[in-house]
C-alpha cells in the first residue's frame, strides 16, 4: 500500500507535469496567434498600404515638381487669373501618360485586387473616390489618343485625404509590427 507521502508526491508531480503541459499549450497558442498577426501585418505592408505608399509620396513629389516647372501660381486649369498656355496643356498631358497615370495604373490595381488586405472591413470613401477619379482619367487619355482633347481633368478630383489614410494606415502597421517582432526576440545574454 502506498503511504500518505508517497500519493501526495505523485500527485504534485502529475500536477506540475499537467500544469506544464497546459501552460505549454497555452502559449503555443498564443505564439500561434501572434505569428498569424504578424505574417497578416506583414502582407499588408508587402502587398498593400507599402506599396500604396511609395506611389503616393512618389506622385505627390512628381507633381510638385511638375507645378514649380510649368504652373507655380493659381489652379492648372480654369483659374481666370492664370489661363493654361497651351504649351501647359501640352505638357499636362505628357505628364499624365508618363508620370502619373503608370504609376495610378499601379495603385489601380493594388486597389482593385488587394483590397482584402485593408484594415477595415469595408472600403474606406475616400479609396472608392480615388478608383473613380483614377478611371475617369483611363477614359480621357484613351480620348486623347483617339484624338479628342476635350475633356483634360477628371470629374472626380484627386481625393486628398487618401494620403493621410494610407500614411496613417502604413505607420500603424509598421508599429504594430515592431510590437510583435520585439514579442518575439529571445532575451539577451552578456
Amino acid at each position: 500500500m502506498l503511504d500518505d507521502k508517497t500519493i501526495v508526491t505523485a500527485s504534485v508531480t502529475i500536477l506540475v507535469t499537467f500544469s506544464g503541459f497546459i501552460i505549454k499549450y497555452l502559449n503555443d497558442i498564443e505564439l500561434a496567434k501572434r505569428k498569424d498577426r504578424l505574417d497578416r501585418i506583414n502582407k499588408q505592408l508587402g502587398d498593400f498600404y507599402g506599396p500604396l505608399y511609395s506611389l503616393l509620396k512618389s506622385n505627390n513629389q512628381s507633381w510638385k515638381s511638375f507645378r514649380e516647372k510649368y504652373k507655380p501660381n493659381g489652379a492648372y486649369f480654369n483659374d481666370p487669373n492664370f489661363p493654361t498656355t497651351q504649351t501647359q496643356i501640352e505638357e499636362w498631358k505628357h505628364y499624365m501618360k508618363y508620370v502619373f497615370m503608370p504609376h495610378n495604373d499601379k495603385i489601380h490595381d493594388i486597389l482593385i485586387s488587394k483590397s482584402d488586405l485593408l484594415i477595415e472591413d469595408k472600403m474606406p470613401e475616400c479609396l472608392l473616390k480615388l478608383i473613380s477619379h483614377i478611371v475617369i482619367y483611363k477614359a480621357i487619355l484613351k480620348k486623347w489618343e483617339l484624338g479628342d482633347d476635350s475633356e483634360l481633368i477628371s470629374i472626380i478630383n484627386f481625393p486628398l485625404e487618401v494620403n493621410e489614410y494610407i500614411y496613417t494606415s502604413f505607420e500603424f502597421l509598421k508599429k504594430e509590427q515592431f510590437k510583435i517582432i520585439s514579442k518575439n526576440k529571445p532575451l539577451l545574454k552578456d
